[in-house]
């Protein structure tokens, strides 16, 4: 099986290649990174790191680039010293990519579903918008940075599975693949490394926010793409009749969803932190809630001026601690283990740009079906009663209406628009 041939199609594995891409984003792209860099439905991202990986581009040429184009991004500039970031954690703790860095989170519970890890990752979740960035990755090696932030927090805090598999999962199948940067966001990902994700990215409302229109999914999943864009996030939510009418079989053209009760998972998980954070209070600062990370000896000797020829020896029993960035969400739930994450005043979930329109749509498009039924409904009755009457008295039935012209709805006409802006159809 040529498992890389997708891989040779998606890519222009060329030092041409790597300069053709960088000019291309500097000439477009950038200009959309800023604040569209999330979106999966359109090309916003430099696509820059396979090359950057191999040594093709060096990462002073780009950051000299991006500071010599019109437009300079600094979330782009951020992304180029996240990476010198993660080479500086992984001199320090060697174990970076297999060993949390956070040490009560070693303690952790983690799910043993191999069933669950191989849905996931064969991009059958039952989750489109998962599925489709597991698909793209297995095909291509490459999804952004954005669906690697919602494959992971769909792995970590809803399938409960240990951070490490996606790891090795994405060393796998990245042409990106590095060894530092992979270690540094799945440790962070996975809540024990020196920073924390304060978010975690839900399946259904990531989706609403980085493909609105279902376009992503399409592509990547086209057993779904007749589904509408309301729906298309969610097949399950579908009328019986609706997939019937695109040919969608749930557990059969496209899977069911492997998990269905994703806030009490994610509440089992909230439970899980705050009972580690229990059991080691040596490693929880006492006045700020934040966690302590043992800083390594080179770092301490180095901060304190010590050498080798000092005659110092710091010993395993002696440990300096820093206290690290901590999600708000494990302080407040230190303090409640029991509650669920709904209601915990800082729960990490991120909404994004979720818009109410949708739902708005929806609902007016249901409203309008049902006032539309039931007048049509009414009309019948009456066209019944009126004939029944006639009939009875003798008389001629009644003439058939006049055909009347159907009214076509236009953008500017206010009677036909949906909260969405979208124009409904008024047959």
């Amino acid at each position: 099986i040529d498992w890389a041939a997708n891989i040779r199609k998606s890519w222009d594995i060329s030092e041409d290649g790597a300069h053709a891409r960088l000019e291309a984003f500097l000439h477009d792209g950038v200009y959309r990174y800023e604040k569209e860099s999330g979106r999966a439905d359109a090309p916003n991202t430099s696509c820059l790191s396979p090359y950057l990986h191999v040594g093709q581009l060096s990462p002073r040429w780009l950051l000299w680039d991006a500071k010599g184009a019109r437009c300079r991004p600094p979330k782009f500039q951020r992304k180029l010293a996240w990476r010198d970031l993660a080479y500086w954690q992984l001199t320090l703790f060697p174990d970076l990519p297999w060993e949390s860095l956070r040490p009560p989170y070693k303690a952790l519970r983690w799910s043993t579903d191999r069933s669950h890890l191989k849905a996931w990752q064969k991009g059958k979740t039952g989750y489109p918008l998962v599925d489709a960035a597991m698909r793209q990755l297995w095909l291509t090696g490459w999804m952004n940075n954005y669906m690697r932030h919602v494959v992971a927090s769909f792995l970590i805090a809803y399938l409960h599975l240990p951070w490490q598999e996606g790891y090795r999962w994405f060393q796998d199948t990245l042409v990106d693949a590095d060894v530092a940067i992979d270690a540094m966001m799945w440790q962070n990902g996975g809540m024990c490394g020196l920073d924390h994700w304060n978010f975690v990215m839900h399946p259904v409302d990531a989706a609403m926010t980085c493909d609105p229109y279902g376009s992503y999914v399409r592509e990547w999943c086209p057993e779904l793409a007749d589904l509408p864009d309301e729906l298309i996030h969610k097949p399950w939510k579908c009328p019986a009749s609706m997939l019937r009418r695109t040919g969608v079989v749930l557990g059969q053209t496209y899977p069911e969803r492997i998990v269905t009760d994703l806030e009490e998972r994610r509440s089992k998980s909230l439970q899980d932190v705050a009972l580690v954070r229990k059991q080691f209070p040596q490693y929880v600062d006492k006045r700020s809630g934040c966690d302590l990370v043992p800083l390594p000896k080179r770092l301490v000797s180095e901060a304190l001026g010590l050498s080798h020829w000092d005659g110092v020896v710091l010993t395993e029993e002696k440990q300096f601690l820093l206290p690290v960035i901590t999600r708000m969400e494990f302080k407040h739930q230190l303090q409640d283990p029991d509650a669920d994450a709904a209601s915990n005043p800082y729960n990490a979930v991120l909404k994004g740009y979720v818009s109410r329109k949708r739902d708005e749509t929806i609902a007016f498009l249901n409203e309008r079906d049902f006032t539309a039924s039931v007048m049509y409904e009414g009309a019948q009755r009456q066209e019944r009663l009126e004939k029944d009457y006639r009939r009875m008295e003798g008389l001629h039935p009644s003439p058939s209406p006049r055909r009347t012209v159907r009214r076509i709805p236009t953008a500017k006409d206010k009677f036909s628009i949906v909260p969405s802006g979208a124009v409904a159809s008024m047959r």
